[in-house]
């Protein structure tokens, strides 16, 4: 046992605002429900339809904030950049190149891989990251299922937090805490 006085409750964190994801990493911080992101200028008009398309799914869970803007749209742009690749790629995955022809060698056809086929991987990867940041995925989905959370804070939805803060406004009340 640590010497010293007792340290503050998860509670008493969440409370004050003092909360940290780096010293009480297995308590799921949600701050879902401030504001409904809106999309920036800059973005094209399918990565727009990509990010309304995020926002609809993660407000009805609950989780969105409006902070969360910048990852929803990178996601976005990942998504418009994965189509774009798709529809590329919609004649194969290879290509056929002629080399040779100069300083007297001879042409020669060469099937190659074609190099979309890496631009659409490397944003299907980004993307996955992005989405399981933003709780889309079946890790971070059981991580909330784990915790009991629904998109609500967790004196709403655990029914130990949820006496305990009952029993707290009580005592409040009366004036004895």
């Amino acid at each position: 046992m640590k010497p010293g006085p007792k340290g503050k409750s998860t509670e008493a964190h969440m409370r004050d605002g003092t909360l940290r994801s780096d010293r009480h990493a297995s308590t799921p911080v949600l701050s879902g429900g401030r504001a409904r992101p809106n999309p920036s200028d800059h973005l094209s008009e399918r990565a727009k339809y990509h990010f309304a398309a995020l926002v609809d799914e993660l407000w009805e869970a609950g989780i969105l904030d409006g902070a969360d803007r910048g990852l929803l749209e990178l996601a976005a742009i990942e998504a418009e950049t994965i189509e774009v690749c798709n529809g590329t790629l919609a004649g194969g995955l290879t290509r056929i190149v002629i080399r040779g022809g100069y300083n007297g060698s001879e042409e020669r056809e060469l099937v190659e891989v074609h190099p979309f086929v890496g631009v659409r991987e490397t944003a299907m990867k980004h993307q996955r990251q992005l989405l399981e940041l933003l709780g889309i995925g079946p890790a971070a989905r059981a991580g909330l299922a784990n915790a009991g959370i629904k998109g609500k804070a967790p004196d709403q939805s655990i029914p130990a937090v949820a006496k305990f803060s009952d029993a707290r406004a009580k005592l409040r009340a009366v004036g004895d805490v």
